[in-house]
C-alpha cells in the first residue's frame, strides 16, 4: 500500500468553492479511478504568538486560538502501488467529466495556487 498526503495553497477566498469542488466532484471522480480517500481536512494554522513548550519528555506546540478557513485544504488517498497511483493519477487528470468540472468551477479564475505532495510508505513491523 501507498498513501499520498495532498496540501493546497488556495488563491484568496477560493476555500468554499475548492470544498465544494471537492464534494461535489473530485470524491466521486477518484472512485471511478480507483483513487481510496482516506480523509479530507481544512488546514489550520497555529496562533501567531504560539510558543513551543520543550520538555525532557518532547516538544508541544498550543494550539488553541488556532485559525481555520485561511484557504488551506488537505486530503489522504491510498493505492495499492506505485504502478496503481501514476495509472490512477493519469486517468484522473485526463478524464473528461474532471476537465469540464474543473473549468466550470474555474470560470472566475483559479482555485488552486500550489500544491504539495508527499508520498508515505505504511511501516511493517
Amino acid at each position: 500500500m501507498i498513501e499520498e498526503f495532498r496540501v493546497y495553497e488556495l488563491y484568496p477566498g477560493k476555500l468554499e468553492a475548492f470544498k465544494e469542488r471537492f464534494e461535489k466532484y473530485s470524491k466521486p471522480i477518484f472512485a471511478r479511478h480507483g483513487i481510496e480517500l482516506l480523509g479530507f481536512w481544512e488546514v489550520g494554522e497555529y496562533p501567531k504568538d504560539a510558543k513551543p513548550q520543550v520538555s525532557e519528555g518532547g516538544t508541544v506546540k498550543p494550539a488553541v486560538g488556532s485559525k481555520f478557513g485561511i484557504d488551506r485544504f488537505a486530503y489522504m488517498v491510498r493505492f495499492k502501488s506505485l504502478e496503481q497511483r501514476d495509472a490512477a493519477w493519469q486517468a484522473f487528470v485526463k478524464d473528461d467529466e474532471w476537465l469540464a468540472r474543473r473549468a466550470e468551477s474555474e470560470v472566475d479564475g483559479a482555485l488552486v495556487a500550489s500544491e504539495h505532495t508527499t508520498l508515505l510508505l505504511p511501516v511493517q513491523e
